[in-house]
């Protein structure tokens, strides 16, 4: 992916324990809230007219030879104090720009204007037009007219800027798009990303005047021709395209800027055609971004942060419908911990990003301008007052306190969707109350009891989302989706959560911690919630084996679509050739029934702090952290704060709990447990 730039904070000590054991589970009721209605489903659009290629321009003629160094930044004469808040992110920026400038390669012989740093999409070449992204970064030190910036029309910096604009539009095919890497000729990512980011190069250029009109010109045109590839071609519309939403976004936001200076009403049209297609295409009636499928970090990341620079007001409600259907789904995603006050994420069902279990925040959009438009966003985000502070903080430090630290890390990835969201200048952070307020409108922290069945028809893909007075639970169905390189088939299915608004997420399911089948790993790195058995070829879970779920209602076929409010819904389901069979009951407390022949056990991966205590039922207390085995006992329980959940199976047997290496909320000690317990039935 482009960015990630939510990562969390290190705060609390929670763990996750895995513990093979059969369950039922009781907690105490919680407050009700109000909540909204999904949006409905768009109708279509009106077709349009393919567009007929344009031709890239020829590049213009650029002198070549030695260019003249940058200045070495002196930091003495700094002043953080003239920051912005939003500028403030881009100080580390400032201190590497004449190390980047100067890797734009002066040697007429080879590749004249690549940038060779290595800073940006490390590893690659100038064959991957995606390397040479920081033009824009460049472009906007070079017009920045800021009492911070000694570089703003620095005439060395000029000459670099227009070497590196004459390579980039020197990397254009002769159909529009971009290359990425040797593999990718004609590239969706390239060409989407340089859309959106040269968009706003474009209006940096044109406010300030002073770079080669000739090189602005002809990028205008580079653009109307990228953008007519990318409204047209099978490789943004097709299969391959429908997979990758956040992609598809960038290209489409880019044009949404460009659409005033191109001035074109058939390219209008059919922009307008696509938009509607992205939205059908792109987004699942779930409700989330489809890249491959359930991919979390892209919709949060990248997808609803390049939406959140919409630029035409004629189709902003489409935009606004869209992510309005993505909060809606993302709820039931993101539990709300009221201890660590961060955000649990249902990464069981992620099927691109492993081990993404936690963050203290999530802003949503670029500079969480979503949360000005929809109040639930501001329930992930900080506040008015924590920005303040840390801003604040930030100029008082001075450079070599807030700075300096900060130069070496960011030169390995110089992010230029960072300049870019600087560049949009707007932001938006709630008041204190005003993020209390939304995280109290979240259905599984403070809602009434519900049972939201989501479908996706276009994948196959199942989920059902329940909370009971006692508790909230998640569960996810469906077949594994290869993605990009083939090996991204990480969703673990069936149950995958259980949560109580006071104590947080008690059981989290993971996806897969790496690479590769599960039955090729060691039983202990499974950290799915679900039942496991032994086959010929290796351990087995029906949480990775694709289960297929049926549904009941009093012991009849329903349409989960139509089960609603307290009613007990059953959902009986078996991986394919497993040896068991699995009824999950979402009744008073949560029953889960395995049935079958030959040996077999039940894995729940509890998520456990250091002050929590366990006990055996029908045994003795229990350690957190530490491995232990107990036999002839029926259940255990997790006490938290005055309360507690019984873990319970019917007769005695013996169960195992161990520690695990997979951390979940911070702390430097992880500890993750695991109960096998066999089972024949």
């Amino acid at each position: 992916m482009r960015s990630k730039r939510a990562g969390a904070r290190a705060r609390g000590g929670r763990r996750v324990t895995a513990a093979a054991l059969g369950l039922a589970l009781a907690l105490a009721p919680s407050a009700q809230a109000a909540w909204a209605e999904t949006a409905p489903l768009p109708q279509g659009a009106q077709t349009a007219a393919p567009l007929a290629a344009v031709a890239p321009p020829a590049v213009p003629a650029v002198v070549s030879g030695p260019l003249p160094e940058v200045a070495a930044l002196d930091p003495a004469a700094i002043d953080l104090a003239g920051f912005t808040g939003l500028e403030q992110q881009i100080a580390p920026y400032l201190g590497n720009l004449a190390r980047l400038a100067n890797s734009v390669n002066d040697d007429s012989a080879t590749n004249y204007g690549y940038i060779t740093c290595n800073c940006w999409r490390t590893g690659q070449g100038p064959g991957d037009a995606r390397v040479m992204e920081n033009v824009l970064t460049l472009a906007y030190f070079y017009t920045a007219n800021r009492p911070w910036n000694p570089y703003y029309r620095d005439a060395a910096l000029r000459q670099r800027l227009e070497a590196a604009l004459q390579f980039t539009l020197s990397r254009q095919n002769a159909d529009g798009s971009f290359p990425q890497g040797s593999g990718d000729v004609h590239s969706r990512a390239a060409t989407g990303f340089a859309l959106e980011l040269y968009a706003i190069m474009l209006e940096l250029l044109d406010a300030d005047g002073t770079v080669d009109p000739a090189l602005v010109s002809a990028l205008t045109q580079s653009m109307k021709a990228a953008g007519v590839w990318f409204l047209e071609d099978e490789e943004v519309w097709g299969p391959r395209g429908s997979q990758f939403a956040n992609q598809v976004a960038g290209g489409l936001v880019g044009i949404s800027r460009l659409l005033g200076r191109f001035g074109d009403p058939a390219l209008r049209a059919r922009f307008e055609q696509r938009l509607a297609d992205h939205e059908r295409i792109s987004q699942g009636e779930a409700g989330f971004f489809r890249d491959g499928t359930v991919a979390h970090r892209y919709s949060l990341e990248v997808e609803s942060e390049d939406l959140a620079g919409w630029a035409d007001p004629a189709t902003q409600a489409t935009i606004d419908r869209m992510q309005s259907r993505y909060m809606d789904w993302a709820q039931y995603n993101l539990l709300y911990d009221k201890v660590l006050d961060g955000y649990f994420i249902n990464t069981a069902i992620d099927s691109r990003h492993r081990g993404w279990n936690y963050a203290d925040e999530l802003p949503i959009g670029s500079n969480n301008l979503w949360g000005a438009k929809i109040p639930q966003a501001r329930a992930y985000s900080a506040t008015q007052e924590e920005m303040r502070q840390r801003r604040e903080d930030f100029a008082e430090g001075g450079w070599e306190k807030s700075v300096a630290p900060l130069i070496a890390p960011t030169w390995a990835y110089l992010d230029p969707a960072v300049v870019r969201d600087v560049a949009l200048k707007e932001e938006y952070y709630p008041a204190a109350t005003e993020r209390r307020a939304a995280i109290g409108t979240l259905r599984p922290y403070a809602g009434g009891p519900y049972t939201e069945y989501r479908p996706d028809s276009a994948l196959g893909q199942r989920f059902v989302f329940a909370k009971r007075p006692a508790y909230a639970v998640g569960l996810g169905f469906g077949r594994h989706f290869n993605t990009q390189y083939g090996f991204w088939d990480n969703q673990r299915f069936g149950l995958n959560y259980l949560y109580d608004p006071e104590l947080g997420v008690v059981i989290q399911g993971q996806n897969a911690p790496q690479i590769g089948a599960p039955r090729t790993r060691p039983v202990d790195a499974e950290l799915s919630w679900g039942t496991g058995w032994t086959a010929a070829d290796g351990p087995h879970f029906d949480s990775y084996d694709q289960p297929v779920p049926a549904f009941y209602l009093d012991g009849a076929p329903v349409d989960p679509a139509t089960v609603k409010g307290l009613e007990a819904l059953e959902i009986r389901y078996a991986a394919e050739n497993a040896p068991v069979t699995k009824s999950v009951t979402l009744g008073d407390t949560l029953k889960v029934r395995v049935s079958g022949s030959g040996q077999f056990f039940e894995r729940i991966p509890l998520v456990l702090e250091p002050d929590d205590t366990l006990q055996w039922i029908g045994g003795g207390g229990v350690q957190v952290g530490s491995r232990a085995t107990a036999e002839n006992v029926s259940g255990v329980v997790v006490n938290r704060d005055g309360r507690s959940v019984e873990i319970r199976w019917t007769g005695a047997g013996t169960a195992t709990l161990w520690p695990s290496s997979f951390p979940v909320a911070g702390g430097s000690a992880p500890c993750k447990c695991s109960t096998s317990r066999p089972r024949a039935s």
